[in-house]
């Protein structure tokens, strides 16, 4: 293990490099911090990657198994499982787990729901504000394309589509089988 900083102290199972990089680390193992106060408050977290300078990972005390790459990304996370691409991304997020933010400033927003779980944020400055939601683009995204298909596996729920903000509560049936019963369109 080695620790090339600001501090100049060996750490077990640690690699720092930058200014205060890994300045609180006590106990935790595996982690690796690149940048002026990378993983800065980590003292027992464990699995951690940070890279980008002015704080990336800053406030994980304790969390485990976060990446994070880019200036400030995932500046105030303390959960776990959580990874942010892109300057700012996973910057509000506190304490959520198992997400993702790819972009510029990527769940850096007022209402990026702070304890997201299981939420994925795609496109610069797109956030979630719900557990279990991806958010492809942010409020300027004008069109979502694809090639194929997109397809809900059997056995989840298909029942509720929404499109804007009209909801029409109603049966939809294609050949004979009820397949959406509640569908929203527009605006109301």
């Amino acid at each position: 293990s080695a620790y090339l900083g600001s501090v100049g102290k060996a750490l077990s199972l640690a690699t720092g490099f930058g200014l205060n990089a890994l300045k609180s680390h006590t106990t935790g193992n595996n982690n690796a911090a690149l940048g002026e106060n990378a993983l800065y408050s980590t003292a027992n977290g464990y699995r951690n990657t940070a890279v980008g300078g002015g704080g990336t990972l800053y406030n994980n005390v304790s969390g485990f198994n976060n990446s994070a790459v880019g200036s400030l990304a995932l500046y105030e996370s303390t959960g776990h499982y959580n990874s942010a691409l892109g300057s700012y991304a996973g910057y509000s997020l506190t304490t959520g787990d198992y997400s993702t933010f790819l972009g510029h400033g990527a769940g850096n927003n007022a209402s990026q729901l702070v304890g997201a779980t299981n939420s994925t944020a795609v496109g610069a400055l797109a956030y979630t504000t719900a557990h279990h939601q991806i958010v492809l683009g942010n409020a300027n995204v004008t069109a979502v394309l694809t090639s194929g298909a997109l397809t809900v596996p059997s056995g989840h729920a298909t029942n509720d589509w929404q499109m804007g903000s009209a909801t029409v509560d109603t049966n939809i049936t294609v050949n004979g089988v009820s397949q959406i019963t509640r569908l929203g369109l527009g605006t109301a």
